[in-house]
């Protein structure tokens, strides 16, 4: 036979119901402001990294660029009062050595009206830290570039590879100075390499002998390849993907991540970062209008 007798409610039960109903109602606003608060969190830390990525890319490329043409605008003034011989190949040759060891510049090239040429610079594709190349027809007998290592003197040391066509004349360092006769950047344009990143820059400069007669063209170029390097050394370190876009829309450098191992459902990392990229492009073009609109830093 039931109990149909009515079961009373003890003041225990009653004090302990009401309790735990605070504690679960209190234990829900909490863990809703702790996740709220944690997304603030997140996106002040992130906001913050963003900030701090800035300011190092900033400050890198200020220094990086301003070597460049400090180095170039100096150049010309010892070239054009002969302080340096500018028909002596192996001399300048020796004196671009010098400041190449100093200062993190890409290559310091030097071009005459008369064809000949001599550089030195940081190779990408050769295990050395500094090459120098001449288009010299005294000493060589053509119009070719030859490259070679550097002795401890400075000199060409031994010779590298088969000597090559390059008409440095159509380089924008050379052209572009040599046309206008004025000291100024070139635009970003691709030099003649089998590099990932063929893409440079230079700050180059006309050079004029005691007459005032136009001898030639030097140049500090900085080659896009070393952003590159200090990008992708931000980006292991801060666990981020940096790059850098023309106001056009054309990618110009961008960091690389560690390689990892690829799965069906994790891309390899040089397609991560190209789809990062492409969907960053593809938010600004539509949100914002284009890359060309953005005077400032955002946060999007």
């Amino acid at each position: 036979m039931l109990d149909r007798t009515p079961k009373l409610l003890t003041f225990r039960k009653v004090l302990i119901i009401p309790f735990v109903g605070q504690v679960l109602l209190v234990t829900t606003l909490v863990t809703y402001w702790s996740l709220q608060s944690g997304k603030r969190a997140i996106h002040n830390l992130v906001l913050d990294l963003s900030q701090q990525t800035s300011a190092e890319i900033t400050q890198h490329l200020n220094y990086y660029l301003a070597n460049a043409r400090k180095l170039s605008e100096i150049n010309a003034q010892i070239l054009s009062q002969n302080v340096v011989d500018p028909n002596d190949l192996d001399a300048v040759g020796r004196f671009l050595w010098l400041q190449a060891q100093r200062y993190n510049i890409g290559y310091l090239l030097w071009g005459q009206v008369n064809g000949h040429y001599v550089d030195v610079g940081q190779p990408e594709t050769l295990e050395l830290d500094l090459i120098t190349e001449q288009i010299n027809p005294p000493r060589f007998g053509d119009r070719r570039l030859h490259t070679f290592s550097i002795d401890p003197q400075g000199n060409p040391w031994e010779r590298l590879s088969d000597p090559i066509d390059y008409p440095f004349q159509s380089e924008a360092w050379y052209e572009q100075s040599v046309r206008t006769q004025q000291a100024n950047w070139t635009p970003v344009y691709s030099w003649q390499s089998p590099s990932a990143n063929p893409l440079a820059i230079a700050f180059s400069s006309p050079v004029f002998d005691q007459e005032g007669n136009l001898i030639g063209a030097i140049a500090a170029e900085q080659r896009l390849w070393q952003v590159e390097e200090f990008l992708t050394h931000l980006s292991q370190r801060d666990a981020t993907i940096t790059f850098i876009m023309e106001p056009n829309g054309a990618l110009l450098a961008r960091s690389h991540l560690d390689p990892v191992l690829p799965t069906p459902t994790h891309p390899p990392p040089q397609e991560m970062s190209q789809l990062l990229v492409e969907h960053t492009t593809h938010y600004v073009q539509t949100h914002l209008g284009g890359w060309h609109t953005i005077a400032a830093a955002q946060d999007f």
